[in-house]
């Protein structure tokens, strides 16, 4: 199928690209042996309804973006965008800086866990915005950096952990901030992981939330932020 991509250089930290590629059979076998952790987040994103063209940026090993109807994924990682072909997902090994797609092309973007390994947020959010319709959804999912599971990940980074030493974690108040920055309008906000990381995991069913309810927010280890592009 004709995407129209201009294939461009990887603008990205290499030793992140270098880590994913190495690592990215731990990367996906970590979803398995977690299994009520993940069908917890994948729960939360899929009550978004993703719909329309679906592009997925950071798709990772496709553990979600083959669950969520994705038509494109994009990733630095080649061993990463191997496992989500595998998974009957197109990939495109691509930079979130510099997207090769043509302007106003897709219905919806998702981006699950890697807003805290790009190297230029707002530089991405611009090119969301560019590749999204007017009017358009833009789902965001990420670990907050104020939950009790934002603050472990960020203790085992500090500690040298071969993923979250290379993350940035943000609070949700600092990513509405960067959104609304951005153009975007926020819509909705879903929560997930509502226990502590040191518990006994199970699957949780997706709270909805206001998008100004920062103290419940801020309870949940994963959420799901809905916006739109304003036009």
């Amino acid at each position: 199928m004709d995407y129209s991509y201009n294939i461009k250089a990887v603008y990205q930290p290499i030793d992140i690209k270098n880590t994913f590629d190495l690592f990215a059979e731990d990367f996906d076998n970590w979803f398995v042996e977690n299994k009520e952790i993940y069908l917890s987040e994948l729960n939360t994103l899929l009550a978004t309804k993703p719909s329309g063209r679906v592009l997925d940026i950071g798709v990772g090993s496709g553990v979600f973006a083959f669950k969520l109807g994705v038509e494109l994924g994009i990733d630095i990682s080649s061993s990463m965008l191997k496992k989500s072909k595998e998974r009957g997902i197109d990939v495109v090994q691509a930079d979130v800086n510099a997207l090769p797609i043509r302007s106003e092309s897709f219905d919806t973007v998702l981006v699950s866990f890697t807003i805290c390994f790009v190297n230029s947020v707002e530089n991405m959010l611009k090119e969301i915005s560019r590749v999204l319709k007017c009017g358009s959804s833009f789902v965001l999912g990420e670990i907050t950096k104020d939950s009790v599971w934002g603050k472990k990940y960020s203790e085992l980074g500090k500690g040298g952990h071969r993923f979250y030493s290379k993350a940035t974690f943000y609070t949700y108040k600092q990513t509405k901030r960067m959104l609304l920055k951005s153009g975007f309008e926020l819509i909705r906000v879903y929560g997930t992981l509502d226990f502590s990381p040191d518990g006994e995991p199970f699957i949780e069913s997706p709270t909805d939330l206001r998008p100004d309810d920062y103290t419940s927010i801020k309870t949940f280890g994963f959420i799901v932020i809905v916006s739109s592009k304003s036009c």
